[in-house]
């Protein structure tokens, strides 16, 4: 480990220099201390380590616990995090703990007062002049098109309605007609209107929000039956309120197992299924934090909740999950698994 060697600890706030962790014994201790251990217990270890006087080996470990490669337990945030620790470690879930404790330590912009959000406005600025942002839409996924007509513009359904008890309509079991489709595409993930900002430039309108109006979430249509539309696998182009058709070799086995995952679980027999995938690209560009992995999941959920509701109010049964197989749907869709993963599904019938 060279001098030039820096340890970040994103939770403490601090930089140490890399030749503070080459002593052996600094280290053994460090490692042995990685649980709440008597202050009284660290110091007689330390004695026990290189043998020197427990006057100096106390003074070692106060300055350990100044320098903060030691935490106290009279700060209740060390509390909390240890207490986590050992939660999360009782069920198996220790390295996903490891990560959500340093990301949650990691300091982001506070955008409610206005020091955020000048520091905001400047760090676009900033992206903006190094790279382009990511287009908004999706850049085509096929060459073939099939166009969409109109969407019906009024549902004829209030929400309150659509989240009573009780089945849909006769229409549930029935393959999915083009306007039908088309409805519940727009609807579901349309473009409603454009909005443009002086910094970051044309936004796109849905009828669900999304943080800072990114969007991420993609909708991918496998057509199992329909009168209206190919039979196959169709990406959603929001540019154009059309489908561009992928693949038609899929099969309804080809669904259960790599989409659905146990389709015992339900009793739905679909004639058409939405898969949506994130574009986090979207996401990372604008917001870059650690924390800009949550919104990705939000924007899904909103959009798996909007359009089970709009399937409701064309009579159609729905059932949602997120039992995907990325690497199998990734392959199937022609996209790249870490850049745009399949993050759930919507069986349509």
């Amino acid at each position: 480990m060279g001098e030039s060697t820096l340890l970040l600890s994103p939770r403490e706030g601090v930089i140490y220099r890399g030749r503070a962790l080459k002593n052996s014994v600094l280290n053994l201790l460090l490692t042995e201390l990685g649980c709440w251990t008597d202050i009284d217990q660290a110091v007689r270890r330390l004695v026990e380590l290189d043998g020197g006087a427990p006057e100096s080996a106390r003074a070692r470990v106060n300055q350990l616990i100044e320098s903060r490669l030691l935490v106290s337990d009279e700060d209740s945030t060390q509390r909390d995090v240890f207490a986590g620790a050992e939660s999360w470690g009782h069920y198996g879930w220790a390295e996903a703990f490891a990560y959500h404790a340093a990301a949650d330590a990691v300091r982001r912009v506070d955008y409610t007062t206005q020091d955020g959000q000048r520091h905001d406005v400047a760090a676009m600025r900033k992206y903006v002049a190094e790279s382009p942002a990511p287009p908004v839409y999706m850049p085509s996924a096929s060459e073939e098109v099939f166009p969409l007509g109109p969407p019906r513009t009024e549902l004829g359904a209030y929400t309150a309605e659509l989240l009573a008890d009780g089945s849909p309509s006769a229409r549930a079991g029935r393959a999915l007609s083009g306007e039908e489709l088309s409805t519940l595409l727009w609807y579901g993930f349309g473009r409603t209107g454009t909005k443009k900002l002086p910094v970051t430039g044309e936004h796109l309108l849905k009828t669900s929000p999304s943080g800072g109006s990114r969007h991420p979430t993609e909708a991918y249509l496998v057509v199992l039956n329909s009168p209206d539309v190919p039979l196959g696998i169709h990406h959603y182009s929001v540019r154009d309120h059309a489908l561009e058709f992928i693949t038609g070799d899929v099969e309804r086995a080809w669904v259960d197992r790599n989409v659905i995952g146990k389709p015992e679980w339900t009793a739905c027999a679909p004639t058409a299924v939405l898969i949506l995938t994130s574009r986090v690209e979207l996401n990372m560009y604008r917001y870059r934090e650690n924390y800009s992995y949550r919104p990705v999941h939000h924007d899904v959920g909103h959009l798996v909740e909007t359009t089970s509701l709009v399937a409701r109010a064309i009579g159609c049964r729905t059932f949602s999950g997120y039992s995907v197989d990325e690497r199998a749907v990734a392959s199937k869709l022609g996209n790249a698994r870490l850049l745009n993963p399949a993050m759930a599904f919507i069986l349509l019938s």
